[in-house]
């Protein structure tokens, strides 16, 4: 049987989700141009997101190039099937000159903070994230709104893998630090206020999801010395792409119309 080589980084794979979800919910609901453009950037993940270093079993690796040629191959017809939606809204302009400066950045980091696993991680999150904004556009939302909901979910996540983060950190000292997600949090919160002011973002989706986060801080509070399970973490991690995107489908849409 032949097993397709995929990224075993099931945290990707839920952030991707949680922009893909909410996006191709947010479309017309003529699909017709929108999936081809998911289906696309499904593809793309898979193929570069199995060149990453422990991305797949070594058994995988024998057959990678051919397989990751084959992913590109797979996305670049589907992206053919989407061409008018892509091709035909300007307003894609500003994620893909955003996803080309966080893909340069994370592929030849200037800094050697953005060598840093976090620094990645967090490039990672925000070039997955942009499937979000790209899957609105080609539906038919402007540029302002959809940026506004991206930095809802840069937001949104860059405050998660901080309690992530401050976990992991904290599971070696014996001791949690919440340095870390309080500085997130201070920058999520300045740039949800500049998008709630001048890009139309609704605040009752903010309001939506601080229950969230504040349940995310109180089980970090709550365990100070870090030591519950890293498979307790994944499904905590699990259980706030699930809100994410059941809460930004649900009232994306007051963002999206005005």
């Amino acid at each position: 049987m032949i097993h397709p080589p995929l990224p075993r980084f099931h945290g990707a794979w839920g952030l991707l989700g949680a922009a893909l979800v909410p996006g191709l919910v947010l479309a017309p609901d003529d699909w017709s141009g929108v999936l081809p453009l998911a289906g696309a950037i499904v593809l793309g993940f898979a193929a570069f997101g199995s060149l990453e270093r422990g991305a797949v079993s070594p058994r995988a690796r024998r057959h990678l190039p051919a397989w990751v040629a084959a992913y590109l191959l797979a996305s670049l017809i589907l992206l053919w099937f989407a061409r008018a939606r892509v091709l035909g809204q300007p307003a894609l302009l500003w994620p893909v000159l955003v996803g080309a400066i966080l893909a340069a950045l994370r592929l030849a980091p200037p800094l050697p903070i953005l060598r840093r696993p976090a620094a990645r991680e967090a490039l990672g999150m925000g070039l997955l994230g942009l499937a979000l904004p790209v899957l609105a556009i080609a539906g038919g939302a402007p540029a302002r709104p959809a940026a506004a909901l991206y930095l809802l979910y840069t937001g949104f996540f860059a405050i998660r893998l901080a309690f992530v983060r401050a976990h992991l950190a904290g599971r070696a000292a014996h001791s949690v630090s919440f340095a870390a997600p309080l500085a997130a949090g201070a920058a999520a919160a300045l740039a949800w206020v500049g998008a709630i002011l001048s890009l139309g973002l609704d605040p009752w989706l903010v309001a939506a999801m601080c229950p969230v986060l504040a349940v995310g801080l109180l089980r970090l509070a709550r365990d100070r010395r870090a030591e519950r399970a890293i498979r307790t973490l994944g499904l905590e991690e699990l259980a706030s792409v699930a809100a994410f995107a059941l809460i930004v489908s649900l009232l994306g849409g007051r963002t999206l119309i005005g």
